[in-house]
């Protein structure tokens, strides 16, 4: 079957005091996630927690991660299978924003 790979950004928001979804695979498309942008916009530190979680387990990218004020942390290279997911939060509700950028591929 031809597939097609899709560079895009996968995702994009403000980390919460609450793990939540950043991006979810969608259930047919293998996604290579390129990189993974961590802001902080406070001039205050914060610290960030990021997981891929593979359906049954939460698996540590960043725990406890402190990333100083008006700066950044990039994570590279994740093979993520459907169904997967990225899930993140912050000790600051409004300070850390995150951008997902990556590759989708689809069998057609």
């Amino acid at each position: 079957m031809p597939e097609t790979t899709t560079a895009k950004r996968l995702a994009a928001g403000t980390l919460t005091t609450t793990l939540s979804d950043l991006y979810v695979v969608p259930s047919t498309n293998p996604t290579t996630v390129r990189v993974t942008h961590l802001r902080i916009t406070a001039t205050t530190a914060a610290t960030v927690t990021l997981k891929h979680h593979d359906g049954t387990t939460g698996h540590n990218l960043l725990s406890s991660f402190p990333i100083s004020a008006n700066s950044y942390e990039d994570i590279f290279d994740l093979m993520l299978s459907p169904g997967d997911k990225l899930e993140g939060n912050t000790t600051s509700v409004t300070d850390c924003d995150y951008l997902v950028y990556g590759l989708e591929t689809e069998t057609t």
